[in-house]
């Protein structure tokens, strides 16, 4: 179990030295720390499987949502790396690689425990919470399309399903990991969202932030292998 706390901790510190990478606009040095950081978490979840013992359903999507997650790092990383006219074809897969891991997230969360119906409404945060920031001018409604509307859906069903596990095991610790971690996966989201279309001239903070949250979400994630 300390090799989990410990290659955990070393993922958001070096993820956190991506950002400083980001900030000093060096972009080989951010990719090759967020890949060391993003490579962290996938050995956490290998880790968590090894000392679980089996290789269980709840497992494989859980480590099929992290290397999606990795994969998801690196194409969102080329800035800087390609040629301008590319990037915006690898920030779309990288940020489908994050709405298939959301959805393998979510399959398994609902899946494996009873779907509570009071926890429907949930899955509408990922929607609402955009429109608000739109409302009170926080983010640039002129610079989102449907396809962050549907991503930001796609964020409120793996909340849900988070939801779903904490309210079918309330007091346990995959109850309190799966919860904390889909929070925090959201407000990364999230924060991303405002760093990327918002009106913020400092963006600086924001990327710390949405690193933070990520990666201490990711880790959570995969420690809960052990728990389940």
């Amino acid at each position: 179990m300390l090799f989990l706390y410990i290659a955990g901790g070393l993922s958001v510190i070096t993820a956190l030295a991506s950002g400083f990478f980001h900030v000093k606009e060096d972009a080989s040095k951010r990719l090759v720390c967020k890949l060391i950081a993003s490579l962290l978490f996938c050995a956490v979840g290998f880790a968590a499987l090894y000392i679980k013992g089996s290789f269980s359903a709840y497992g494989i999507f859980v480590m099929a949502a992290l290397v999606l997650g990795l994969l998801g790092d690196i194409f969102l990383c080329m800035k800087g790396l390609a040629a301008d006219n590319k990037v915006m074809f690898f920030n779309a897969i990288g940020f489908f690689c994050f709405m298939v891991g959301h959805i393998a997230f979510a399959t398994i969360f609902l899946s494996v425990v009873k779907f509570k119906l009071y926890i429907l409404p949930v899955m509408l945060a990922g929607i609402v919470a955009p429109g608000l920031l739109m409302l009170f001018k926080v983010l640039n409604a002129r610079k989102l399309n449907i396809a962050l509307l549907i991503y930001g859906a796609v964020i409120g069903v793996m909340v849900m399903a988070a939801v779903n596990i904490y309210a079918n095991y309330p007091g346990t610790t995959v109850g309190a990991l799966s919860l904390t971690a889909a929070i925090l996966f959201a407000v990364s989201d999230l924060t991303l969202s405002v760093r990327e279309f918002g009106n913020f001239k400092n963006k600086a903070p924001l990327i710390f932030i949405v690193l933070s949250t990520y990666y201490i979400a990711q880790c959570l994630f995969a420690i809960t292998i052990v728990f389940h």
